[in-house]
């Protein structure tokens, strides 16, 4: 007797028909969205970018501003590392800089792996001027005709700072009759009578200091 082979050939195509409706009908089912990706950021520009010097002891600001991917512009200054080149002139933190000492330092920061620009700060010394010039000694002296005496000037400095410049002044005796005052701050009883003796530099002077010269 001949076997059929009908049944068999009728369900393969069932079974191919079935398995292409399906995945016609998966093809057709909408798909979610796939999820965007972060913005990356692009670029990162400090400011100011040409600071004024800065004296030992100010602060200056910086900011860091970020440009990213989808066009956007943040403030990053609090989100990125900063560095100082020199923590010995110049330390930094947040962008807020702390001028130390004299010399230069170049500050930068860092965000997501991406450097700024460097930007060079220099930090200059302040200004010391002479404000004060104090003679020693100060009262009143009595010095007999033919002896002598050293008289020292010290230098009272803006920064606080004192220095002995007894050799940097010009000594003046107000009756050199009396008294002389030589370069070095030596004063010598030349004959009775009174003088004062000052000090002075950069445009300042001392207090006077009587001298009473008085016989032998």
């Amino acid at each position: 007797m001949k076997m059929t082979r009908t049944p068999v050939f009728i369900y393969i195509l069932v079974v191919t028909f079935v398995t292409t409706m399906t995945m016609g009908l998966l093809a057709c089912r909408p798909q979610p969205a796939p999820t965007p990706l972060p913005p990356v950021l692009r670029s990162l520009v400090l400011t100011p970018v040409s600071p004024d010097e800065l004296k030992p002891g100010y602060t200056l600001q910086f900011t860091a501003i970020g440009t990213y991917s989808d066009g956007a512009i943040v403030d990053v200054t609090s989100l990125a590392s900063w560095t100082s080149s020199n923590t010995n002139v110049a330390t930094i933190s947040l962008g807020l800089v702390t001028a130390v000492a004299e010399g230069t330092a170049r500050i930068t920061a860092t965000k997501a792996w991406l450097p700024s620009q460097a930007i060079t700060l220099s930090v200059i010394a302040p200004e010391v001027t002479l404000s004060a010039i104090e003679v020693t000694p100060t009262l009143p002296v009595e010095l007999a005709i033919g002896e002598t005496l050293q008289f020292a000037a010290s230098g009272k400095y803006s920064d606080g700072t004192s220095a002995d410049i007894t050799l940097q002044v010009t000594w003046e005796s107000s009756n050199t009759g009396a008294a002389t005052v030589s370069e070095a701050g030596l004063a010598t009883g030349i004959a009775a009578g009174t003088t004062e003796v000052t000090a002075s530099a950069s445009g300042v002077t001392s207090p006077a200091v009587i001298l009473e010269i008085t016989p032998n």
